[in-house]
């Protein structure tokens, strides 16, 4: 983004240390079976920008525990973008911040995004996007999701 944004926005780093795989190999997502070190991508992100505008450094142990506690995991350990908008704010708990979950966007058509991101443009002072990438593994069978 940095290098095709036409009008300079400032593009804030959101503590690209914390890393999926720095949480501990026993610790699960969510309700679920899975760990987080594997499959916690989304909680990776939420947690970064919770970092990055609060200034506390949460672990993901921590944030995964808080969106437990809060019940915003749905089908075992899906945080849909709107639970974690509810987990950044619980995060911000007490740090007189918080964000607005403004909606999703459904991938195919960057038409659209471009015409939400500028829906937006005089309402907020800063967003945080975060997207949802589909690869697969090497025989091309199995799809991954990965934000």
């Amino acid at each position: 983004m940095r290098y095709v944004d036409p009008d300079g926005r400032e593009i804030e780093n959101v503590d690209t240390q914390l890393k999926m795989n720095n949480a501990n190999e026993k610790s699960t997502l969510g309700n679920g079976s899975e760990y987080i070190r594997d499959v916690g991508c989304v909680l990776t992100s939420y947690t970064r920008i919770a970092n990055s505008l609060g200034g506390k450094k949460y672990t993901l142990e921590e944030a995964n525990q808080i969106a437990i506690q809060k019940g915003l995991y749905t089908n075992g350990n899906e945080l849909t973008s709107e639970n974690g908008a509810n987990l950044v704010n619980a995060l911000l708990n007490g740090t007189g911040k918080s964000v607005t979950f403004a909606g999703s966007i459904n991938p195919g058509n960057m038409t659209d995004c471009g015409s939400f991101l500028n829906s937006l443009e005089n309402s907020v002072s800063k967003l945080y996007v975060t997207a949802r990438l589909d690869t697969y593994d090497q025989t091309g069978t199995k799809r991954y999701q990965h934000t």
